[in-house]
């Protein structure tokens, strides 16, 4: 069947934009590494030209090394191993939307099986699809595991909505498979959202199963217990549905969804159980400031969007603790200054395949830094050490035989961590190429000079550019090779010291090619002669070939993937769509009031004899500049849902929604003020504006800022003398 050749995308919310710097976003820009050349015009498309393939785990600490043990997967999200040593692997999955495809894998003896054990319709907008798996206690017995996934347009009971969907079923060992018809629903109707959907899915050790969902970008949902989201729920699920445990704390609490457990969460994606007394720990992404994770407790309230890490949300130490109402995480840590942080993956170290001092710990993963760190918890807190950086994007981490298994979405793999007492460390291998496509001959050079030796022996690089073809040896880290004929080449190199220690080898892709290569073309609808986005625009992308699709593979000429690149970490967006262009409608909503925020389009075009080659391009944003104050006075601000000084200025992409809330009275000098009205200006704007253009009356905005600079000031009035606010009135008898 020949596939659709154009299609139209809305997003409910972010917007995402593209092309040209703002020259308040080079600061960013450089400090991400993400500093490229765009075209100059909007319908140029760009190519990729340079590629680099770095083994992670540089910085392993000593005796500590990684091996790939399964390659091949697609946008792993969790993974659970099976009594008899096999792992099942949940995949994101692929799609534009409604339309997507989930699968869950089976590693069995040591490979990834092709069969797929589970196929799901789903919703993998963003940060949905197939998000969760664990296995039933008593697995072994009755082979049941559960699923958390959005559901798409093709599952079971859909009605045009998505949400998300607790399921389980039953793992037949003789065919590797679970029927879809084995699926019971659970839990269901939960809330669905492109964000924060959350992700924690455990058995406790009293076997109920625990269930922590995010706020879905609705931070007021989350200290009403009356909605799911933002808790941790609590069930014993039956062959009928599931039970509420005797103990819940909230089951006799009027109003209250009996199955809640505890509250104040904002993006809980992971929980885990300690080795020793079975205690779960919740580990909760942060908004703009703090990483946390918390302890599991009956009743509690972490306190998003009151609070975020140890202090009031938006603030670093010092800071004032929790109030009695809210409960503090046990262990957090800082973002970095624009960097940013997501805790994804967290797990305790058992047995005894490492050394006996990282018994106990607790190892926590850092999907934006993609960092490795180690805690010891005490009774007075907790003590955070770095373990090891360039760890990889890890969505889960599991102790098992041999150490600990990393689980890296965008590389495919599960990695294992272990520990040798061997005096000498093998070398980690980096490789970078260029170019990486043309037409042939086409000369490539190749460099291992990243590559790291933690004992500084000699090295040899053994290098083979063709696959099953020659191997050249050298002592050099560059090596060139020249290729003459067209075709998709995957590139090797490993790498050995003097001991005899061998690298894991690292690839890289090298694509030659003597047909017409297609152009990627972005074109503003909402303002062609715009060339950045803002928020509410329509994005035309296109793929544009000298001969169209002649020569192509007329199933699948091209697939698209777009990725949203937020700080360091990256959303997978859409995947694995079919077709030459579509449409998007690009979102106003803020995803927390962030600015550095950005899009890549990936554009993949496959010959007719199975070549495939990928293209790629940018899209920035339009920025604004915003500053927040009061007249007269200095008032205290909600921007966002934070409180923020007079005089606050702050950056915002330009057409993307933000909030603003201004006190209704104001204490100034000797006299209280009232809240009058709002006035705006804007760089650009006429000089003599008049004032209903720029007269807001309402203390609560939600504002679409203009690029450039905006200022919104907030007016009072003087209604009386502060002493009457504040003193008893004597001559109505209220002082002596």
């Amino acid at each position: 069947m020949k596939c659709s050749r154009r299609f139209h995308l809305t997003t409910r919310r972010l917007s995402f934009l593209w092309n040209s710097w703002n020259s308040v976003f080079w600061p960013i820009a450089f400090a991400l590494g993400l500093a490229v050349l765009l075209a100059s015009s909007l319908m140029m498309g760009t190519g990729s030209v340079a590629q680099a393939q770095v083994s992670p785990g540089a910085g392993w600490p000593p005796g500590f090394s990684v091996t790939t043990l399964v390659d091949g997967l697609d946008t792993p999200t969790d993974m659970a191993f099976l009594p008899s040593g096999e792992i099942l692997v949940a995949e994101k999955g692929w799609g534009s939307n409604v339309d997507g495809i989930s699968r869950i894998r089976l590693v069995r003896g040591g490979s990834l099986q092709a069969t797929p054990v589970l196929t799901l319709s789903t919703n993998v907008y963003l940060d949905s699809g197939l998000l969760a798996l664990t296995l039933d206690p008593h697995f072994a017995r009755n082979r049941h595991f559960y699923v958390w996934y959005a559901i798409g347009q093709n599952a079971r009971g859909w009605d045009g909505t998505s949400y998300n969907r607790i399921s389980r079923f039953t793992f037949d060992p003789a065919t590797g498979t679970a029927s879809p018809g084995s699926e019971l629903v659970i839990l269901d109707r939960i809330p669905w959202a492109e964000w924060h959907n959350g992700g924690g899915l455990h058995f406790g050790p009293d076997g109920y199963l625990y269930i922590a969902l995010g706020d879905i970008g609705e931070p007021d949902r989350v200290q009403d217990l009356s909605t799911w989201n933002g808790k941790l729920l609590r069930i014993r699920p039956t062959d009928a549905g599931y039970e509420i445990p005797p103990d819940n704390p909230f089951r006799e609490t009027p109003g209250a969804l009996p199955e809640i457990y505890a509250l104040g969460l904002r993006s809980p994606y992971r929980l885990a159980a300690h080795p020793d007394d079975g205690t779960l720990y919740l580990a909760d992404v942060g908004a703009q400031t703090w990483e946390e994770v918390n302890r599991v407790q009956a009743g509690a309230n972490y306190g998003w969007p009151v609070r975020e890490g140890p202090c009031p949300q938006g603030q670093r130490q010092p800071c004032e603790s929790a109030p009695t109402q809210y409960t503090d995480p046990i262990l957090y840590y800082a973002h970095p200054p624009v960097l940013g942080g997501a805790l994804t993956a967290l797990a305790f170290s058992t047995g005894e395949v490492y050394p006996p001092e990282y018994r106990g710990k607790l190892f926590l993963a850092d999907f934006n830094l993609q960092s490795l760190q180690m805690a010891t918890l005490t009774e007075d807190g907790f003590a955070l050490e770095a373990f090891a950086d360039g760890a990889g994007a890890l969505t889960d981490m599991e102790f098992a035989t041999g150490g600990l298994y990393l689980l890296n979405i965008y590389r495919g793999t599960i990695q294992l961590l272990y520990h040798s007492t061997a005096a000498n460390r093998p070398p980690t291998a980096s490789l970078e190429i260029a170019p990486t496509l043309g037409p042939p001959p086409l000369v490539v050079t190749f460099s291992a000079a990243g590559t790291h030796d933690a004992d500084d022996s000699a090295l040899w690089y053994h290098w083979t550019p063709e696959p099953g073809g020659q191997t050249w040896v050298t002592t050099s880290p560059v090596f060139t090779h020249t290729y003459t004929a067209d075709g998709s080449y995957l590139a090797t190199l490993q790498v050995f010291d003097a001991r005899g220690g061998a690298s894991e080898p690292v690839t890289a892709q090298v694509n030659v090619y003597s047909g017409a290569i297609p152009s990627i073309h972005l074109e503003n609808l909402t303002a062609p002669q715009r060339q950045t986005f803002q928020g509410g625009d329509r994005l035309r992308f296109l793929a544009v070939r000298e001969g169209g699709t002649s020569g192509l593979d007329p199933e699948r000429p091209y697939t698209w993937r777009i990725d949203l690149h937020h700080n360091q970490h990256t959303h997978p967006a859409i995947t694995g769509y079919v077709g030459e262009e579509g449409i998007w409608t690009l979102s106003r909503e803020n995803h927390g009031g962030d600015w550095n925020l950005w899009y890549r389009f990936y554009l993949t075009m496959r010959t007719d004899n199975g070549q495939e080659i990928e293209l790629s391009r940018e899209i920035y944003p339009d920025l604004s500049r915003i500053r927040v104050e009061s007249q007269p006075g200095e008032a205290i601000f909600s921007v966002n849902g934070r409180q923020e000084p007079a005089a606050y200025i702050f950056k915002a992409i330009a057409g993307v929604e933000q909030q603003l809330e201004a006190p209704p009275t104001l204490l100034y000098k000797d006299g209280i003020g009232q809240f009058a009205y709002w006035t705006m200006f804007a760089t650009g704007w006429p000089a003599a504006a008049s004032p209903t253009e720029t007269i807001l009356p309402t203390r609560t905005l939600t504002i679409l800022p203009p690029a450039g600079e905006v200022v919104y000031t907030a007016h009072y009035t003087y209604t009386r003398p502060a002493y009457r606010a504040f003193l008893p009135r004597i001559d109505q008898g209220e002082g002596p």
